[in-house]
Protein backbone atom coordinates (compact mmCIF):
# COMPACT_ATOMS: atom_id res chain seq x y z
CA UNK A 1 0.00 0.00 0.00
CA UNK A 2 1.65 3.58 -1.23
CA UNK A 3 1.85 5.80 0.94
CA UNK A 4 -0.45 8.14 -0.66
CA UNK A 5 -3.17 5.79 -0.67
CA UNK A 6 -3.03 5.32 3.25
CA UNK A 7 -6.52 6.37 5.49
CA UNK A 8 -5.81 9.59 7.96
CA UNK A 9 -6.81 7.42 10.52
CA UNK A 10 -3.68 4.43 9.62
CA UNK A 11 -1.27 7.35 9.57
CA UNK A 12 -2.64 8.53 13.06
CA UNK A 13 -2.88 5.26 14.70
CA UNK A 14 0.68 4.17 13.29
CA UNK A 15 2.37 7.56 14.93
CA UNK A 16 1.07 6.42 17.93
CA UNK A 17 1.68 3.05 18.65
CA UNK A 18 5.39 3.62 17.05
CA UNK A 19 5.93 6.03 20.04
CA UNK A 20 4.27 3.67 22.72
CA UNK A 21 6.89 1.04 21.08
CA UNK A 22 9.46 3.62 21.69
CA UNK A 23 9.05 4.48 25.22
CA UNK A 24 9.57 0.62 25.74
CA UNK A 25 12.44 -0.33 23.16
CA UNK A 26 14.27 3.03 24.01
CA UNK A 27 15.49 0.87 27.62
CA UNK A 28 17.76 -1.30 25.25
CA UNK A 29 18.51 1.39 22.87
CA UNK A 30 16.35 0.66 20.10
CA UNK A 31 13.63 2.64 18.34
CA UNK A 32 10.68 1.65 15.49
CA UNK A 33 10.97 4.65 12.84
CA UNK A 34 8.13 2.85 10.51
CA UNK A 35 6.18 0.40 12.23
CA UNK A 36 5.16 -1.48 9.43
CA UNK A 37 8.76 -2.42 8.38
CA UNK A 38 10.97 -2.04 11.47
CA UNK A 39 8.89 -5.62 12.95
CA UNK A 40 9.46 -7.63 10.10
CA UNK A 41 12.20 -9.29 10.78
CA UNK A 42 10.37 -10.19 14.45
CA UNK A 43 13.95 -8.57 16.12
CA UNK A 44 12.68 -5.83 17.99
CA UNK A 45 8.77 -7.24 18.33
CA UNK A 46 10.42 -9.87 20.56
CA UNK A 47 12.47 -7.34 22.17
CA UNK A 48 9.25 -4.94 22.92
CA UNK A 49 7.70 -8.75 23.87
CA UNK A 50 10.29 -9.32 26.15
CA UNK A 51 10.02 -5.88 28.05
CA UNK A 52 6.32 -5.90 28.69
CA UNK A 53 6.18 -9.27 30.04
CA UNK A 54 9.39 -9.00 31.98
CA UNK A 55 10.26 -12.44 31.05
CA UNK A 56 12.50 -14.58 27.65
CA UNK A 57 10.21 -15.02 24.59
CA UNK A 58 13.06 -18.21 23.91
CA UNK A 59 15.80 -18.13 21.58
CA UNK A 60 15.44 -14.66 18.97
CA UNK A 61 17.97 -15.06 16.21
CA UNK A 62 19.66 -11.38 16.11
CA UNK A 63 20.75 -11.24 12.20
CA UNK A 64 17.81 -13.20 10.55
CA UNK A 65 18.60 -12.80 6.96
CA UNK A 66 16.32 -15.88 5.35
CA UNK A 67 12.18 -15.57 5.35
CA UNK A 68 12.04 -18.90 7.41
CA UNK A 69 14.35 -16.78 10.72
CA UNK A 70 12.09 -13.79 10.26
CA UNK A 71 8.81 -16.12 10.54
CA UNK A 72 10.32 -18.26 13.65
CA UNK A 73 11.09 -14.80 15.31
CA UNK A 74 7.89 -13.31 14.76
CA UNK A 75 5.97 -17.03 16.12
CA UNK A 76 7.98 -16.59 19.50
CA UNK A 77 6.70 -13.26 19.68
CA UNK A 78 3.20 -14.08 19.04
CA UNK A 79 3.57 -17.10 20.64
CA UNK A 80 4.54 -15.21 23.98
CA UNK A 81 1.61 -12.69 24.41
CA UNK A 82 -0.84 -15.69 23.19
CA UNK A 83 0.50 -17.77 26.03
CA UNK A 84 0.31 -14.23 28.21
CA UNK A 85 -3.84 -13.98 27.61
CA UNK A 86 -3.50 -11.60 24.80
CA UNK A 87 -6.38 -12.39 22.46
CA UNK A 88 -5.10 -12.24 18.50
CA UNK A 89 -7.63 -12.78 15.93
CA UNK A 90 -6.61 -14.08 12.24
CA UNK A 91 -3.04 -12.57 12.82
CA UNK A 92 -0.20 -14.61 11.76
CA UNK A 93 3.60 -14.66 11.86
CA UNK A 94 3.50 -14.38 8.14
CA UNK A 95 1.01 -10.83 8.23
CA UNK A 96 3.78 -9.34 10.34
CA UNK A 97 6.47 -10.13 8.07
CA UNK A 98 5.03 -8.93 5.35
CA UNK A 99 4.23 -5.71 6.50
CA UNK A 100 0.26 -5.78 6.65
CA UNK A 101 -0.67 -2.81 8.07
CA UNK A 102 -3.89 -3.46 9.21
CA UNK A 103 -3.23 -6.47 10.87
CA UNK A 104 0.55 -4.96 12.52
CA UNK A 105 -1.57 -1.73 14.09
CA UNK A 106 -4.05 -4.64 15.32
CA UNK A 107 -1.14 -6.60 16.81
CA UNK A 108 0.38 -3.53 18.67
CA UNK A 109 -3.90 -2.62 19.49
CA UNK A 110 -3.75 -5.89 21.28
CA UNK A 111 -0.81 -5.25 23.56
CA UNK A 112 -1.77 -2.41 24.49
CA UNK A 113 -4.92 -2.86 25.46
CA UNK A 114 -2.86 -6.23 27.55
CA UNK A 115 -0.45 -4.50 29.22
CA UNK A 116 -1.10 -0.60 29.15
CA UNK A 117 -4.64 -0.02 29.60
CA UNK A 118 -6.08 -3.62 31.35
CA UNK A 119 -3.11 -3.42 33.39
CA UNK A 120 -5.47 -1.38 35.52
CA UNK A 121 -8.73 -2.70 35.81
CA UNK A 122 -9.99 -5.72 37.57
CA UNK A 123 -9.77 -8.75 36.12
CA UNK A 124 -13.83 -8.95 38.02
CA UNK A 125 -14.70 -5.95 36.16
CA UNK A 126 -17.25 -6.72 33.34
CA UNK A 127 -16.51 -3.06 31.86
CA UNK A 128 -15.03 -3.15 28.64
CA UNK A 129 -11.01 -0.92 28.94
CA UNK A 130 -12.95 1.80 26.49
CA UNK A 131 -15.98 2.13 29.22
CA UNK A 132 -13.77 1.39 32.10
CA UNK A 133 -10.82 4.27 31.09
CA UNK A 134 -14.24 6.59 29.92
CA UNK A 135 -15.85 6.57 33.58
CA UNK A 136 -11.94 6.77 35.53
CA UNK A 137 -11.94 10.03 33.29
CA UNK A 138 -15.34 11.34 34.21
CA UNK A 139 -14.61 10.58 37.57
CA UNK A 140 -11.86 12.44 37.72
CA UNK A 141 -12.80 15.53 36.20
CA UNK A 142 -16.16 15.90 37.64
CA UNK A 143 -14.65 17.84 40.24
CA UNK A 144 -13.26 20.41 38.29
CA UNK A 145 -17.09 20.63 36.49
CA UNK A 146 -16.22 19.40 33.29
CA UNK A 147 -18.32 16.02 31.68
CA UNK A 148 -16.26 13.98 29.39
CA UNK A 149 -19.12 12.02 26.94
CA UNK A 150 -16.22 10.20 24.88
CA UNK A 151 -12.73 9.39 24.17
CA UNK A 152 -12.71 11.51 20.65
CA UNK A 153 -14.53 14.86 19.67
CA UNK A 154 -14.50 16.16 23.24
CA UNK A 155 -11.13 16.71 23.84
CA UNK A 156 -11.26 18.59 20.49
CA UNK A 157 -11.34 22.15 22.24
CA UNK A 158 -8.34 22.27 24.21
CA UNK A 159 -10.38 22.30 27.48
CA UNK A 160 -10.61 18.67 29.38
CA UNK A 161 -6.84 18.00 28.74
CA UNK A 162 -5.53 20.64 31.20
CA UNK A 163 -8.48 20.19 33.59
CA UNK A 164 -7.10 16.81 33.67
CA UNK A 165 -3.28 17.12 34.41
CA UNK A 166 -4.62 19.12 37.29
CA UNK A 167 -6.97 16.65 38.69
CA UNK A 168 -4.40 14.26 38.50
CA UNK A 169 -2.02 16.05 40.75
CA UNK A 170 -3.60 19.22 41.82
CA UNK A 171 -2.17 22.56 41.11
CA UNK A 172 0.07 21.43 38.43
CA UNK A 173 -1.63 23.08 36.08
CA UNK A 174 -3.17 26.16 37.39
CA UNK A 175 -4.12 27.88 34.29
CA UNK A 176 -5.90 25.28 33.51
CA UNK A 177 -9.31 27.10 33.74
CA UNK A 178 -8.14 30.50 32.39
CA UNK A 179 -6.61 29.22 28.89
CA UNK A 180 -7.11 31.36 25.73
CA UNK A 181 -9.19 30.04 22.85
CA UNK A 182 -6.39 28.22 21.25
CA UNK A 183 -6.92 24.37 20.95
CA UNK A 184 -3.62 23.26 19.93
CA UNK A 185 -1.13 25.46 21.75
CA UNK A 186 -3.75 24.21 25.16
CA UNK A 187 -3.13 20.97 24.55
CA UNK A 188 0.50 21.31 24.06
CA UNK A 189 1.03 22.90 26.92
CA UNK A 190 -0.85 20.38 29.02
CA UNK A 191 1.32 17.54 27.43
CA UNK A 192 4.46 19.16 28.03
CA UNK A 193 3.42 19.84 31.70
CA UNK A 194 2.24 16.12 31.98
CA UNK A 195 5.42 14.88 30.21
CA UNK A 196 7.79 16.62 32.67
CA UNK A 197 6.15 16.14 36.08
CA UNK A 198 3.82 13.03 35.23
CA UNK A 199 5.66 10.95 33.30
CA UNK A 200 2.65 10.61 30.31
CA UNK A 201 4.69 10.66 26.98
CA UNK A 202 3.34 12.80 24.31
CA UNK A 203 1.86 9.61 22.27
CA UNK A 204 -0.24 11.54 19.83
CA UNK A 205 0.16 15.30 18.71
CA UNK A 206 -2.06 18.40 20.04
CA UNK A 207 -2.85 19.08 16.77
CA UNK A 208 -4.26 15.29 15.86
CA UNK A 209 -6.10 15.66 19.25
CA UNK A 210 -7.56 18.77 18.41
CA UNK A 211 -8.76 17.37 15.04
CA UNK A 212 -12.43 16.29 14.59
CA UNK A 213 -11.70 13.22 13.02
CA UNK A 214 -9.18 12.02 15.49
CA UNK A 215 -8.59 8.35 16.13
CA UNK A 216 -10.00 6.62 19.01
CA UNK A 217 -7.52 4.20 20.20
CA UNK A 218 -4.47 6.72 19.98
CA UNK A 219 -6.62 8.64 22.21
CA UNK A 220 -6.97 5.91 24.59
CA UNK A 221 -3.31 4.69 24.34
CA UNK A 222 -2.29 8.39 25.60
CA UNK A 223 -5.14 8.93 28.39
CA UNK A 224 -4.89 5.25 29.93
CA UNK A 225 -0.93 6.68 30.99
CA UNK A 226 -2.74 9.02 33.34
CA UNK A 227 -4.23 6.44 35.52
CA UNK A 228 -0.86 5.13 36.88
CA UNK A 229 0.86 8.89 36.85
CA UNK A 230 2.51 9.63 39.58
CA UNK A 231 3.18 13.12 40.52
CA UNK A 232 8.07 13.79 40.26
CA UNK A 233 9.51 15.58 43.32
CA UNK A 234 10.06 18.90 42.51
CA UNK A 235 6.58 19.37 40.79
CA UNK A 236 5.55 22.98 41.00
CA UNK A 237 2.70 22.21 43.02
CA UNK A 238 0.90 24.31 44.91
CA UNK A 239 2.74 28.16 43.56
CA UNK A 240 1.21 31.00 42.60
CA UNK A 241 0.06 30.61 38.74
CA UNK A 242 2.77 29.71 36.38
CA UNK A 243 3.40 32.82 33.82
CA UNK A 244 1.60 31.56 30.82
CA UNK A 245 2.43 33.30 27.39
CA UNK A 246 -0.76 31.40 26.19
CA UNK A 247 -3.09 33.51 28.35
CA UNK A 248 -2.05 36.53 26.84
CA UNK A 249 -5.04 38.69 24.72
CA UNK A 250 -4.84 41.48 21.87
CA UNK A 251 -7.46 43.53 20.65
CA UNK A 252 -8.06 47.13 19.59
CA UNK A 253 -9.20 49.19 16.36
CA UNK A 254 -5.47 49.07 15.10
CA UNK A 255 -5.87 45.16 14.74
CA UNK A 256 -9.15 44.91 13.51
CA UNK A 257 -10.04 48.55 10.92
CA UNK A 258 -8.07 49.82 8.25
CA UNK A 259 -5.58 52.29 9.78
CA UNK A 260 -4.85 55.85 7.88
CA UNK A 261 -1.35 57.16 7.72
CA UNK A 262 -0.35 59.89 9.87
CA UNK A 263 -3.27 59.42 12.39
CA UNK A 264 -2.98 58.27 15.63
CA UNK A 265 -4.85 54.35 16.25
CA UNK A 266 -4.53 52.42 19.08
CA UNK A 267 -4.86 48.56 20.59
CA UNK A 268 -4.80 46.88 23.67
CA UNK A 269 -2.59 43.75 25.53
CA UNK A 270 -4.22 41.99 28.12
CA UNK A 271 -1.87 39.76 30.20
CA UNK A 272 -3.87 40.21 33.54
CA UNK A 273 -3.87 36.18 33.36
CA UNK A 274 -0.61 35.57 32.04
CA UNK A 275 1.16 36.57 35.72
CA UNK A 276 3.11 39.06 36.46
CA UNK A 277 5.78 39.04 33.98
CA UNK A 278 7.35 41.61 30.73
CA UNK A 279 5.33 42.40 28.11
CA UNK A 280 7.88 43.58 24.72
CA UNK A 281 6.95 44.61 21.31
CA UNK A 282 8.70 44.86 18.31
CA UNK A 283 7.72 46.62 15.09
CA UNK A 284 8.35 45.74 11.45
CA UNK A 285 7.07 47.44 8.51
CA UNK A 286 8.12 50.22 5.94
CA UNK A 287 9.06 52.48 8.47
CA UNK A 288 9.62 52.88 12.29
CA UNK A 289 6.14 53.91 13.42
CA UNK A 290 5.91 56.50 16.84
CA UNK A 291 4.69 54.10 20.01
CA UNK A 292 3.19 55.28 23.18
CA UNK A 293 3.04 51.95 26.03
CA UNK A 294 0.67 53.28 28.37
CA UNK A 295 0.56 50.54 31.37
CA UNK A 296 -1.79 50.99 34.01
CA UNK A 297 -1.56 47.93 37.06
CA UNK A 298 -4.24 45.26 37.04
CA UNK A 299 -5.28 46.33 33.57
CA UNK A 300 -4.57 45.76 29.91
CA UNK A 301 -1.59 48.33 28.61
CA UNK A 302 -2.84 50.42 26.11
CA UNK A 303 -0.59 50.93 22.44
CA UNK A 304 -0.99 54.09 20.51
CA UNK A 305 0.20 53.63 17.29
CA UNK A 306 1.17 56.34 14.38
CA UNK A 307 2.19 55.11 10.95
CA UNK A 308 4.66 57.50 8.95
CA UNK A 309 3.90 55.31 5.44
CA UNK A 310 1.56 53.31 4.41
CA UNK A 311 2.03 49.63 4.44
CA UNK A 312 1.90 46.17 6.53
CA UNK A 313 3.64 46.76 9.97
CA UNK A 314 3.76 43.34 11.70
CA UNK A 315 3.91 43.71 15.63
CA UNK A 316 5.97 40.91 17.34
CA UNK A 317 4.44 40.31 21.12
CA UNK A 318 6.68 38.36 23.62
CA UNK A 319 5.75 37.36 27.44
CA UNK A 320 8.59 36.79 29.68
CA UNK A 321 10.61 36.35 26.05
CA UNK A 322 8.04 33.72 25.16
CA UNK A 323 5.91 34.66 21.89
CA UNK A 324 2.28 35.15 22.47
CA UNK A 325 -0.04 32.73 20.26
CA UNK A 326 -1.26 34.36 17.24
CA UNK A 327 2.19 36.52 17.24
CA UNK A 328 3.13 38.85 15.00
CA UNK A 329 -0.03 40.27 14.33
CA UNK A 330 -0.38 43.25 11.30
CA UNK A 331 -1.85 46.46 11.20
CA UNK A 332 -2.52 47.63 7.94
CA UNK A 333 -2.05 50.91 7.17
CA UNK A 334 -4.03 53.04 4.31
CA UNK A 335 -2.90 56.25 2.35
CA UNK A 336 -4.26 59.58 2.65
CA UNK A 337 -6.64 60.44 0.46
CA UNK A 338 -4.57 61.79 -2.59
CA UNK A 339 -3.92 65.22 -2.58
CA UNK A 340 -2.17 66.53 -6.23
CA UNK A 341 -1.72 70.34 -5.13
CA UNK A 342 0.97 68.84 -2.75
CA UNK A 343 2.95 67.42 -5.40
CA UNK A 344 6.09 69.08 -6.21
CA UNK A 345 8.03 69.60 -9.77
CA UNK A 346 11.70 70.13 -9.78
CA UNK A 347 13.93 70.59 -12.94
CA UNK A 348 11.11 71.03 -15.81
CA UNK A 349 12.85 73.60 -18.09
CA UNK A 350 10.45 75.55 -19.75
CA UNK A 351 13.09 75.27 -22.82
CA UNK A 352 13.19 71.63 -23.56
CA UNK A 353 15.92 69.82 -26.04
CA UNK A 354 15.03 68.15 -29.28
CA UNK A 355 16.88 64.83 -29.79
CA UNK A 356 18.13 64.72 -26.64
CA UNK A 357 16.83 62.99 -23.18
CA UNK A 358 14.98 65.52 -21.04
CA UNK A 359 14.28 65.11 -17.76
CA UNK A 360 12.50 66.33 -14.10
CA UNK A 361 11.28 64.84 -11.25
CA UNK A 362 7.86 64.58 -9.44
CA UNK A 363 8.04 64.58 -5.43
CA UNK A 364 4.36 63.10 -4.33
CA UNK A 365 5.95 62.28 -0.81
CA UNK A 366 3.44 64.44 0.74
CA UNK A 367 0.46 64.17 -1.56
CA UNK A 368 -1.21 61.23 0.12
CA UNK A 369 -2.34 58.40 -2.49
CA UNK A 370 -0.98 55.50 -3.70
CA UNK A 371 1.40 56.99 -6.22
CA UNK A 372 -0.65 56.76 -9.20
CA UNK A 373 1.06 59.26 -11.57
CA UNK A 374 0.79 60.22 -15.24
CA UNK A 375 3.01 62.00 -17.49
CA UNK A 376 2.18 62.45 -20.98
CA UNK A 377 3.86 64.98 -23.56
CA UNK A 378 2.09 66.68 -26.71
CA UNK A 379 3.76 68.69 -29.53
CA UNK A 380 2.92 70.39 -32.71
CA UNK A 381 2.27 67.67 -34.28
CA UNK A 382 3.03 64.43 -32.17
CA UNK A 383 3.11 63.22 -28.37
CA UNK A 384 6.69 62.38 -27.31
CA UNK A 385 8.86 60.17 -28.64
CA UNK A 386 9.52 57.97 -25.37
CA UNK A 387 8.25 58.85 -21.70
CA UNK A 388 10.11 57.09 -19.00
CA UNK A 389 8.75 57.17 -15.11
CA UNK A 390 11.10 55.47 -13.04
CA UNK A 391 9.82 55.18 -8.80
CA UNK A 392 12.53 56.06 -6.59
CA UNK A 393 10.82 55.03 -3.47
CA UNK A 394 9.00 57.79 -0.98
CA UNK A 395 6.37 58.36 -3.62
CA UNK A 396 9.43 60.59 -5.66
CA UNK A 397 9.52 59.86 -9.43
CA UNK A 398 12.11 60.68 -12.03
CA UNK A 399 10.70 61.73 -15.53
CA UNK A 400 12.51 61.77 -18.59
CA UNK A 401 11.24 62.02 -22.16
CA UNK A 402 12.06 62.10 -26.06
CA UNK A 403 10.67 64.93 -28.57
CA UNK A 404 11.71 65.16 -31.94
CA UNK A 405 10.37 68.22 -33.47
CA UNK A 406 10.30 71.78 -32.78
CA UNK A 407 7.93 74.00 -31.36
CA UNK A 408 5.73 74.22 -28.08
CA UNK A 409 4.74 71.13 -26.33
CA UNK A 410 2.35 70.49 -23.30
CA UNK A 411 3.49 68.64 -20.58
CA UNK A 412 0.23 67.06 -18.52
CA UNK A 413 1.47 65.64 -15.29
CA UNK A 414 -1.40 64.40 -12.93
CA UNK A 415 -1.66 62.85 -9.70
CA UNK A 416 -4.26 60.02 -9.31
CA UNK A 417 -6.38 61.81 -11.97
CA UNK A 418 -5.90 65.40 -11.33
CA UNK A 419 -3.73 68.10 -12.46
CA UNK A 420 -0.67 69.04 -10.13
CA UNK A 421 0.46 72.89 -9.69
CA UNK A 422 0.89 74.29 -13.04
CA UNK A 423 0.27 71.35 -15.18
CA UNK A 424 -0.28 71.08 -18.18
CA UNK A 425 3.47 73.17 -18.51
CA UNK A 426 4.06 74.54 -21.94
CA UNK A 427 7.71 74.28 -22.81
CA UNK A 428 9.63 74.94 -26.23
CA UNK A 429 11.77 72.61 -28.03
CA UNK A 430 14.15 75.00 -29.28
CA UNK A 431 17.38 73.37 -30.02
CA UNK A 432 18.35 70.29 -32.33
CA UNK A 433 21.31 68.35 -31.38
Amino acid sequence: MSSASVEPWVAVQKKTFERYCNTHLEKRQLAVVDLFEDFRDGVRLCFLVELLTRSSVGRVNKFPRRFQHKIENCSLALKKVTADGVKLVNIGPEDIEAGNQKLTLGLIWSIILKYQISAFIDQDSKKSPKQWLLDWLREKLRPKGKTVNNLTTDWNDGELLPALVDAVSPGLFPDWDSMPNDPVSNIGQAMKVANDWLGVNPLIAAADMANPHVDEKSMMTYLSQYVGADTKPGAPIGQHKSLNAGNVRVYGPALEEQVLVNTETRFFIDATKAGKGLVSLAFGGPAQPKVDIKSNPGKPQEVVFTAPKAGDYDVTINFENKEIPHSPVRIHVIPEDPDASKCVIKGLNPNIQVGPINSFMVDGSNAGGTGFLEVGVHGPSMPANQIFVEHKGDQKFDCKFVVVEKGSFLVNIKWHGEHVPGSPFEVVGDVKR
